[in-house]
């Protein structure tokens, strides 16, 4: 009786089409559009309001059993997962790439290794890294050709490679990234001096009340705001520039456009925000997530 009412719905809320009478092809064209504005110039929605439309266009139509395999719903669900996955709601993307699995025709080499890809994201997230392993090596296997199985291959060099992030041995090297200003930034550069990490989100509030007091600590304690390098997670560049020029900091802002997925967050091991890593002058992670006073006491014995 539910699905019966649900298709009774979608068909008087989108125009029938000959071949495609429950209106689906037509909903999901809309929602494309407003996903990705066809207009030069135009500025795409944020990430909340996308998962909101996403989800919206699942409920009018992702009950309905006929339509399960369909392309747009699975294609959908692929979108919503990767937000979710953007955000660190883990079990909620899990949940919508084992849906993708279960619907997607067995032979499909596009949607289904993007689904194994996405639960092996979740699993490193998650620290089950032989699972992780285990995923990735069967996309490899299964979908060798795909850029799945390129990107497989990318992630089982760095789960097999980075081993355990322990306090005392280096800190994971990352390749240059330009902060907000366009000045590149990396450990190298910091080489001979303490350095802190710290990996933090403008739309976390108790975690910026949380930054803000390690951030004063640092100041008393002498360390400079060059040697900080703050990654941004979850927010634009210009949200984050514009709490940075609120709160008068001034160390290098680094906004990372993959969140949770960045593999300088993964390298890092990074499960909430704010995660601060302090770096010694010869490259060693010295220590992480300390109290204000510790992070204080820290720095003034490194100086």
């Amino acid at each position: 009786m539910i699905r019966s009412a649900l298709l009774l719905l979608c068909l008087t809320t989108h125009p029938l089409d000959s071949q495609d009478p429950t209106g689906l092809t037509a909903a999901y064209a809309e929602l494309h559009a407003k996903l990705e504005p066809p207009e030069a110039g135009a500025q795409r929605s944020s990430r909340a309001e996308q998962a909101r439309l996403i989800r919206e266009f699942l409920e009018s139509f992702g009950q309905i059993e006929a339509l399960a395999g369909r392309d747009e719903l699975l294609k959908a669900r692929t979108r919503l997962a990767s937000l979710l996955l953007c955000d660190f709601e883990l079990s909620a993307a899990g949940t919508e790439f084992a849906k993708i699995l279960t619907a997607s025709d067995p032979n499909d080499r596009d949607l289904r290794p993007r689904a194994l890809y996405g639960l092996a994201q979740v699993q490193e997230m998650r620290d089950q890294r032989k699972e992780a392993g285990a995923t990735l090596r069967r996309i490899t296997r299964r979908y060798e050709g795909t850029r799945y199985a390129t990107y497989a291959r990318a992630a089982l060099l760095r789960l097999e490679g980075s081993g355990e992030m322990i306090v005392g041995r280096s800190a994971p090297a990352f390749s240059p990234r330009l902060d907000i200003s366009g000045k590149a930034r990396d450990l190298n550069s910091l080489r001979g001096k303490p350095a802190l990490l710290v990996f933090w989100s403008p739309r976390h509030q108790s975690g910026l009340i949380e930054l803000r007091r390690l951030l004063r600590a640092a100041d008393r304690a002498g360390l400079p705001e060059e040697q900080i390098l703050a990654f941004g997670l979850q927010g634009d560049s210009q949200l984050q520039l514009a709490i940075a020029e609120a709160e008068g900091w001034t160390m290098p802002l680094i906004a990372l456009a993959n969140d949770f997925l960045d593999p300088i967050v993964l390298d890092y091991r990074v499960r909430s925000v704010p995660t601060t890593c302090l770096i010694g002058p010869d490259g060693t992670l010295l220590a992480r997530n300390l109290s204000p006073a510790r992070l204080a006491d820290a720095l003034r014995e490194l100086r």
